[in-house]
């Protein structure tokens, strides 16, 4: 989420244009590493396990803080990093004596999610103005503050089981059904049924049905940011806050939560 400021002109008499602006230094990576192999009894198996992190980190440049003064022109102003890793262990079997061919997957997989937010310098979100009149933190984009770090984590383990049978050479059915356990979500159950019909060499018909599950992102759950806004001549500190504090609760407004779908 970046807010953008506005170029706003400081002298009615020169043609000078105050314009701040906002830096980012983005370090992302990721690593993937896997085996794979098979077992006397005819499995297929893999096993896999990918790293991914990403940090953004918000620095303000040609800007400053209205309540300190116009000596600092350059801000930290904080920011977050994400981190997603991922085992994912997978064995398959064809078996060709079930009807015209048989396959089963199965297999299980673990992830953890690490969501951080860290607050800037103090120069970049405090208001030093012992009247309160002047605006807050650097302008056009205010650092994060304390009150808007945050880390947090969770974990999901799953499992599936994937079954593919051509009944004949014309025709194949598919069902698989997934069963997921969030730590701030709880457990979720999902399933896929599809057939095919082969007409003939140049024409099919697919259809199938199955069942979806998204939990909010960490992201999503714990963004927190506070700027400041202008309305009528009047300086007001604007938040965006998560969900589940207190304040949006006496608002009525609701904690997030899962999306289930039908397809």
């Amino acid at each position: 989420l970046i807010y953008v400021p506005s170029i706003m002109r400081i002298s009615a008499d020169a043609d000078t244009f105050y314009n701040p602006h906002i830096k980012t230094n983005i370090l992302d990576g990721s690593l993937a590493v896997g085996l794979k192999g098979s077992t006397g009894s005819k499995w297929d198996w893999d096993v896999s396990n990918s790293l991914g992190y990403n940090n953004f980190h918000f620095y303000g440049d040609r800007t400053f803080n209205a309540s300190l003064g116009s000596a600092q022109t350059n801000f930290d102003n904080g920011g977050f990093n994400f981190l997603q890793n991922t085992v994912n262990v997978n064995f398959t079997k064809p078996i060709y004596t079930i009807a015209q061919g048989f396959n089963l997957s199965m297999g299980a997989e673990y992830r953890y999610e690490r969501y951080s937010l860290y607050q800037g310098e103090e120069a970049s979100y405090k208001n030093f103005d012992p009247t309160g009149v002047k605006a807050t933190g650097s302008q056009g984009f205010p650092g994060y503050q304390p009150g808007d770090e945050v880390n947090a984590n969770r974990n999901v383990i799953g499992a599936y089981v994937d079954a593919e049978m051509d009944v004949t050479k014309e025709f194949l059915l598919n069902g698989a059904i997934r069963a997921e356990n969030y730590s701030d979500f709880g457990f979720a159950l999902n399933y896929k049924l599809a057939a095919r019909l082969k007409l003939n060499r140049n024409f099919n018909i697919r259809g199938s049905v199955s069942t979806g599950f998204r939990a909010p992102s960490l992201a999503q759950i714990n963004f927190s940011s506070t700027f400041t806004t202008v309305q009528g001549g009047t300086i007001a500190e604007v938040r965006i806050v998560p969900n589940y504090l207190e304040i949006t609760r006496k608002a009525g407004i609701p904690e997030l939560t899962q999306e289930k779908s039908t397809n």
